[in-house]
């Protein structure tokens, strides 16, 4: 019977070891903003890393200064996460989408659409934002 317990309570404890690194890890990566999957120099070959999150609300947002191939995630107060989209493909802005950039949103325009975040955690149809 002991030896039940010493097991039940090792695996515990390497449960709660295993998961509290991978926590800690997951927190480590959001954290920095422009980390990019492997390959990101096949898509887009150099990266300007110009865009910030600071004082905007969340949402998505297409970065202009990388031709709107990479777009951020917001998190207030000022969490940023990049991520590029598919070769090929620019972030819409105002689909919040990557597609074929002959359907998309011109992305000189992107900005504009920037308030389109502002959509996120609206309950009320009549609150929506439309553009």
């Amino acid at each position: 019977m002991a030896r039940i317990y010493f097991t039940l309570t090792v695996v515990m404890v390497l449960t709660l070891v295993s998961t509290n690194m991978a926590q800690k890890s997951r927190v480590k990566r959001q954290s920095n903003a422009y980390r990019f999957a492997s390959g990101v120099e096949f898509v887009v070959p150099e990266i300007r890393e110009s865009f910030s999150c600071e004082n905007r609300d969340y949402g998505y947002y297409a970065d202009i200064d990388n031709n709107c191939q990479v777009f951020h995630v917001c998190v207030p107060p000022a969490q940023q996460f990049s991520f590029f989209c598919p070769n090929t493909t620019i972030f819409d802005q105002r689909l919040l989408v990557c597609q074929d950039e002959s359907f998309a949103t011109p992305c000189r325009d992107a900005e504009r659409f920037y308030v389109i975040n502002q959509n996120f955690g609206v309950t009320d149809p009549e609150k929506l934002i439309t553009i």
